[in-house]
């Protein structure tokens, strides 16, 4: 059976829709989409900013509200240094 794909994009008629007879070919248009993307969002300006965690929280069952308190402020404290 054939791969069923679809790439949407908020560009106008961007967005792809495709079947792809085996992985290969679903390689070649994903690359595709994806170069046609990244140079797209390289000429637009920055919108968003995002960072990934280090999350050094233990969770225990017994402790869970202590886990997500701590999660929460972790959280807040840095959602807003990124504002």
């Amino acid at each position: 059976p054939n791969i069923v794909c679809a790439w949407i994009d908020e560009q106008v008629q961007k967005s792809k829709a495709v079947q792809c007879p085996n992985s290969s070919d679903f390689i070649g248009a994903h690359l595709d989409f994806i170069v046609k993307r990244v140079d797209f969002l390289q000429r637009q300006p920055v919108r968003r900013c995002a960072d990934i965690l280090p999350l050094n929280l233990k969770y225990e069952k017994d402790k869970k509200e202590l886990f997500f308190a701590q999660l929460a402020q972790l959280l807040a404290e840095t959602a807003f240094s990124l504002h």
